[in-house]
């Protein structure tokens, strides 16, 4: 895990040299800075506009060579952020010179230098990559399936500007050539911006999961040459002995585990990261504390589940103290305090410092139906959004259940109160209609199901990695996702429906399989996912406190409501963005009011 910079800028009045201590969070063992001439490429430090840096986070083979940028042939190099899993398959498949399966650096780099991008069709990981043609004066960018890694870039007429942290971007940009885009204000209110690849500055993007875009950078301009999409091809080679789905988990898992250093595990009273302490036989587990009795994940565990974790204590201020700093690093408006939990989680994590690896079970609603937590969001995203038209187009799914009791209640919701979208009738009247209806063994139609979480990982997905990417390489952790597995993913519509539903409740075949021990005291039949629930009114009130921010909020008009609205007043703090906040909102009443 690692993080890298890149510039190709032809105007010096626009640009502010970075260096690598800017990523140094990401990448603390070693670093290594690189200019780039005609014809090669000097490692060294310079003061060419041409140059970029390259930080590492040792995880795996941490006694070899993996040290970058990697040469390839024909005068090409490869900066790569990120872990390969499947490296074992690789090297048979492709029959690699390099045999250690640890060395996921030097396989990508050999796979890539004899393969080309086609060989990237077969990696089940995470990453993030730059392919510098020095010969033919050409960029490539290529991003993971599921956007697990992030990597953003500027591109104008004559400049171009690569990195894994929007931060660093912004930094290297004279103030004076920084306009904010607009539209992104709407659209992440509207959760499209991680669809769109937005970011809140003009010419800055996100590269999107999946996608592949190629740049040149002849004659002193940039010009985008091609835009593709990864088509995976990560096949299991017992997919048609598979009779439950946990055992490519359980075969998978020690690729997972492929590290040279301690490693952690997130903890929740639910059932997805229960899954993987059995599967993982943690060791180190880590929790939310919030000191409140029916929302405490920490009282949850020990008493009900017997199990035994590190607790974080996280009351309101120190919430508020860390969802501050975490927009400080994002330069994005954040939309759940939830993220502050996390970045205790990981400073937390962090004053171990023999532990480099951490687990999460992010991901795990979008693979395996998680209704309460992703159709309930899915539904609650179109209510708060006024969309009418993709509400009653998505209720065909709903329409399979058999519940008439139910099936009542959303034709009263439908013919009294979406017509005129009655927000606040909608709202309250949401949690007693999704309430437990997902968990009933009644879902008739798994295309169309997939179809709703599919959506779910363009639209939500990966601004939860964001987060998470985020909070854990500020504190120079690497968190792994066992969940979104390329190997699963790629098979799960030809499962039976019957794995993943139950009488019992939804992920049917997650729970059986942690009460297949018969534990005592730790049922997960009809356990209900609490997953680091914060009382975010408590963190507003404190806010509203706070005279800066309640100054702040009396200028632009905006109240201190939701995590939405603190984020927005943070980042019009930090960029000093009073005027241009202001002309938003009053312009776009009916989205932020």
């Amino acid at each position: 895990m690692c993080g890298f910079f890149l510039s190709i800028c032809n105007e010096d009045n626009f640009y502010i040299r970075q260096n690598s201590q800017s990523l140094n969070h990401r990448g603390p063992d070693a670093n290594q800075d690189f200019e780039i001439f005609d014809d090669k490429i000097n490692f060294c430090k310079g003061d060419s506009n041409y140059h970029g840096f390259f930080n590492r986070l040792s995880i795996r083979g941490s006694n070899e060579n993996q040290m970058q940028p990697i040469k390839l042939s024909n005068n090409k190099i490869l900066l790569y952020n990120g872990e390969i899993y499947n490296t074992e398959f690789l090297i048979n498949k492709f029959k690699l010179i390099t045999h250690n399966k640890f060395l996921d650096t030097k396989i990508l780099g050999e796979g890539i230098d004899k393969f080309g991008l086609e060989f990237l069709n077969y990696l089940d990981g995470m990453f993030a990559l730059l392919i510098l043609d020095i010969n033919n004066k050409q960029i490539t960018i290529i991003r993971d399936y599921f956007g697990i890694k992030p990597l953003y870039f500027y591109q104008s007429e004559k400049n171009l500007i690569v990195c894994s942290e929007l931060k660093p971007i912004i930094k290297s940009i004279n103030p004076s050539k920084i306009s904010i885009n607009y539209e992104y204000f709407a659209n992440s209110k509207n959760m499209m911006d991680e669809a769109l690849g937005q970011t809140p500055f003009n010419n800055i993007k996100k590269l999107l999961p999946q996608q592949i875009i190629e740049f040149s950078f002849k004659n002193r301009k940039i010009k985008k040459l091609n835009e593709k999409f990864l088509d995976s091809r990560v096949l299991n080679q017992y997919e048609n002995k598979i009779k439950n789905p946990i055992e490519i988990f359980k075969t998978q898992i020690s690729d997972y585990k492929m590290n040279d250093n301690k490693s952690g595990l997130l903890l929740s009273s639910g059932v997805d990261s229960n899954v993987l302490l059995k599967l993982l036989n943690s060791q180190n587990n880590f929790t939310f504390k919030s000191g409140e009795v029916n929302i405490d994940e920490d009282i949850i565990l020990k008493k009900n589940k017997k199990i035994d974790n590190k607790a974080v204590e996280l009351p309101a201020e120190k919430l508020l103290s860390f969802f501050e700093k975490f927009c400080s690093k994002s330069y994005e408006i954040e939309d759940n305090i939830g993220v502050a939990a996390q970045m205790g989680l990981y400073e937390k994590v962090s004053q171990n410092k023999e532990i480099k690896v951490v687990f999460s079970g992010q991901g795990a609603d979008e693979m395996f139906f998680g209704y309460d937590v992703g159709v309930n969001l899915f539904f609650q995203d179109l209510i708060n959004n006024y969309n009418y038209k993709d509400f009653i187009i998505n209720e065909k799914l709903l329409n399979n259940y058999d519940d008439l009791s139910w099936k009542i209640k959303l034709d009263k919701l439908r013919d009294q109160y979406l017509p005129k979208f009655n927000l606040k009738i909608l709202i309250n009247n949401y949690s007693q209609i999704f309430n437990g209806s997902f968990k009933k063994n009644k879902i008739k139609d798994l295309n169309l199901l997939l179809s709703y979480f599919e959506n779910r990982l363009k639209k939500r997905l990966p601004k939860l990695l964001r987060w998470e990417d985020l909070s854990s390489m500020h504190y120079s952790i690497e968190t792994r996702l066992p969940y979104l597995n390329l190997y699963y993913y790629n098979i799960r519509k030809e499962l039976n429906l019957k794995y993943f539903f139950s009488p019992l409740g939804n992920k049917f075949f997650l729970r059986k399989f942690l009460n297949s021990d018969n534990r005592e005291n730790n049922n997960f039949d009809q356990t209900k996912k609490l997953g680091y629930t914060i009382n975010s009114n408590k963190v507003f009130s404190l806010a509203n406190k706070d005279k800066d921010l309640t100054d702040i909020s009396k200028e632009i008009n905006l109240d201190i409501t939701s995590a939405y609205n603190l984020s927005l007043i943070y980042w019009t703090k930090n960029f000093n963005k009073f005027n241009e906040i202001k002309y938003l909102l009053k312009e776009n009443k009916q989205v932020f009011y």
